[in-house]
């Protein structure tokens, strides 16, 4: 009895009451003050052990809350944790939040906490021209961050494209960077999406973001100043609406000295209106005998508001370099076969400070978003680039013998490039048949024309490397050279194009794309004659892209497959019998499959791809058949082949440990050629590897400090098309320590640390070891 009766009061009254009881779910969206989703954000229902995080969309979720009062607590390490009031007394319940930092914001705090994978963040709208997360598109691509940048201490694009997996980078002796990329190459020739003129270079300090696409893109980006490789797009910084800075100093090996400041503040209390300015002074010595580059770069940039449909930015860049050219090689018939074995002196450089070339650039870019419904937006844009150098002398060394060579020279003074690139995109959402649609439909037309002073090369000297090398004689070459010829050509390309981005279901995409280009020469004069018939000539191009997505695993693995396209204008030909004949525009098909990752709450993002793209109509002479007696005619029936794979790896195993690996396998041929059938592609190596591991701590009174080091592999390839001279494999190491603190930083980075001797793939020596410290104030 005694056990009986508690038992029975238990039933009768307490579960009843607990029958009784009523819960509710609880979800919601975090934004930002800029209406962005707020990911990894802690929220916390404050008397109950119930905490999760927001997810990608910002978006969280509570089962089974006990009707009643709670605290709604959002939390995240750097920034002020919010709470609100809150009564549960349905069973499902909304609790939106919008946090007062802006997107920016939270995202440098969590990159500084370690809270999130830093280098992983491939989210972007212009990579697709719609707003496409990555595993939902069928294309592959690469994103250099500007955090990575920084840990590096990067402060030119050939260190930035260590970190993309096969693809390396070399600078033309005009100071523009290339890339090779599936053996093709491209230059940095896109900003926010639009093809400018950087012929001259360009600093770092207003870059944002670095994304390199994979493959033939001629589908949204045409054919002008990109490959059958790829494309580079740099993105620019933006103005924030926050008052902040940070100044930077930094002192190297050879005599560096770089300043850099980057200041944005608000110009008014609705903060509708913002200003943003990065300046950059940089000064480096060649570790050679000769050789330097100074240049200083100013970019400000204007956003304003207007209302809540309309917005406009205008930005700006402004830049001024001396440098001084490095010797381009030329290697015929000698002894020797690998740049290894030459004889040549690495430190020395077979010219003069005298050759220095003075170059600048100025890049004006505006851009109007005009939202016209809740599914549809205008985007207007308009980029203008005007590129010149007033003096460009280019030395060439054409070897002779294993120990003797000639040098030859010629000049440019001045050249002036300029272009106008004008893009109206319209982007929107819309449902048929069940089906939902991203589409982005667009006009695009570019103009061109550039002239130039060209004096035809001349040769200077021979010289015999086992004894030092005569600088060069600015007046002697002056002497020398001849009458200049004046060259003046202007091209103007029009297109339209489309994309669209199906949803076939939950999680089935697919990406159907055209482009109508219509491309229009007005030739080349020389000494202001007519230009050759050859010159004047018209084409249109259709370029497609086809693409499929199918997730697995929704939101976290990717099947895909593509099928694109790209396209390279052909110029008529002046044949041996005097004919001109007209030719269609090179194309190039690409198929590409394979998986992308985002696993392990964002913590690990990886691609892993086999692509085959084949060229076709090249351009082949036949030195072999004769018409009439006469050889050398062209025919438009040439092709390459270019196939490979791609593996990229980043990772943050733990809070404040970020990996970034990637692997590049390439056997590129020529197929059908004037010559040298079946010969690989020059400087192209099949192999290139990169790595680069940083560990930060998050916590602690060492808060802040951290170690980075890395590793570049790059193989062998072979100087030009006939396959015989070598340009030989590299690895090359770098490391870095740091210490990050909210009003301060420190750094020391060590560049090509086991001090190794090797040359990119234009022949251009690589710096031995260089050590950098840098100092940093923020406020």
């Amino acid at each position: 009895m005694r056990i009986f009766l508690p038992s029975l009061f238990f039933i009768l009254f307490f579960v009843p009451n607990v029958i009784a009881q009523k819960n509710g779910d609880i979800s919601g969206l975090i934004t930002s003050s800029d209406a962005k989703a707020a990911t990894n954000i802690t929220v916390q229902l404050n008397g109950t052990s119930m905490v999760t995080v927001t997810d990608k969309n910002g978006a969280y979720h509570f089962d089974d809350v006990r009707y009643g009062k709670y605290i709604f607590r959002i939390k995240c390490v750097g920034i002020q944790t919010e709470e609100k009031n809150i009564v549960v007394n349905s069973k499902k319940l909304a609790v939106n939040f919008r946090l007062k930092e802006d997107h920016q914001q939270l995202l440098e705090v969590q990159v500084n906490a370690g809270l999130i994978n830093k280098y992983a963040n491939k989210e972007s709208e212009s990579v697709a021209r719609l707003p496409l997360k990555n595993l939902e598109n069928p294309q592959v691509y690469s994103i250099i961050s500007k955090e990575l940048l920084k840990e590096q201490g990067a402060t030119d694009f050939k260190v930035a494209f260590k970190n993309v997996p096969g693809v390396i980078a070399t600078a033309a002796p005009n100071g523009a960077t290339y890339i090779r990329s599936r053996g093709f190459y491209t230059g940095v020739n896109l900003r926010n999406g639009l093809a400018v003129q950087q012929f001259t270079g360009i600093d770092l300090i207003n870059v944002e973001r670095i994304e390199i696409l994979k493959g033939p893109a001629g589908t949204l980006f045409g054919s002008s100043l990109v490959s059958y490789g790829g494309l580079v797009n740099k993105v620019t910084k933006k103005p924030l609406d926050t008052l902040k800075g940070e100044i930077n100093y930094s002192l190297g090996s050879w005599n560096q000295n770089r300043l850099t400041a980057d200041i944005n503040t608000p110009l008014n209390k609705e903060k509708t209106l913002l200003f943003r300015i990065n300046a950059a002074a940089h000064y480096q010595h060649s570790f050679q005998d000769y050789g330097f580059e100074r240049s200083i770069a100013v970019t400000p940039s204007l956003s304003y508001k207007v209302n809540k449909k309309l917005a406009v930015l205008v930005d700006a860049e402004f830049y001024k370099v001396n440098r001084v050219a490095s010797v381009y090689h030329q290697f015929g018939t000698i002894p020797t076969q690998n740049f290894n074995d030459l004889k040549l002196n690495y430190n020395q450089s077979l010219t003069t400070d005298e050759t220095m070339a003075k170059q600048g650039s100025t890049n004006l870019y505006g851009h109007v978003d005009y939202q016209i419904s809740k599914n549809w937006k205008s985007a207007t844009s308009i980029a203008y680039s005007h590129s010149q150098w007033d003096d460009l002398t280019s030395v060439y060394a054409y070897w002779l013998t294993d120990t003797t060579l000639r040098r030859s020279i010629n000049m440019q003074r001045p050249r002036t490039l300029e272009s106008y690139n004008i893009q109206q995109n319209f982007t929107g959402l819309f449902t048929t048949a069940g089906l939902k649609h991203r589409f982005v439909t667009g006009l695009d037309a570019y103009l061109f024309h550039t002239q130039y002073e060209f004096y035809a090369a001349k040769d200077y000297d021979i010289v015999n490397i086992n004894k030092p090398a005569e600088a060069l004689s600015m007046p002697r070459i002056n002497t020398m050279m001849g009458a200049p010829f004046l060259y003046k050509t202007r091209q103007n390309q029009y297109a339209a194009y489309f994309s669209d981005v199906i949803s076939l279901a939950d999680r089935w995409f697919a990406m159907l794309s055209l482009r109508a280009d219509f491309f229009d020469s007005k030739g080349t004069t020389i000494n202001d004659a007519p230009p050759a018939p050859v010159g004047i000539y018209d084409q249109t191009a259709l370029s497609h892209k086809l693409g499929l997505v199918y997730q697995p695993v929704k939101g976290k693995v990717s099947l895909f497959v593509n099928y694109m396209n790209g396209f390279q204008n052909v110029a008529p030909i002046a044949q041996p019998d005097g004919v001109i004949a007209g030719f269609k525009p090179q194309h190039a098909n690409q198929w590409e499959g394979g998986v992308k990752l985002d696993v392990v709450n964002h913590k690990l993002n990886a691609t892993l791809s086999y692509y085959n793209t084949y060229v076709t109509n090249s351009i082949r002479r036949d030195n072999v058949t004769r018409i009439n007696g006469l050889t050398g005619f062209a025919y438009q029936d040439g092709s390459q082949r270019s196939k490979g794979v791609e593996a990229e790896v980043i990772a943050n195993p733990i809070a404040g440990l970020n990996i970034l690996a990637g692997y590049g396998y390439n056997d590129s041929k020529f197929i059908r050629a004037t010559s040298a059938e079946g010969n690989r592609t020059a400087t192209s190596p099949q192999n290139v590897a990169n790595t680069w591991v940083s560990y930060k701590l998050i916590k602690g009174v060492a808060k802040g400090a951290g170690i980075g080091a890395g590793a570049n592999y790059v193989g062998k390839s072979y100087w030009d098309i006939t396959n015989v001279f070598v340009v030989p494999s590299y690895t090359m190491l770098d490391a870095s320590v740091f210490y990050d603190r909210p009003k301060w930083n420190l750094g020391l980075k060590m560049n090509n640390i086991t001090r190794e001797k090797a040359w990119d793939i234009n022949g251009v020596p690589f710096m031995r070891a260089q050590l950098i410290a840098n100092m940093g104030y923020k406020f």
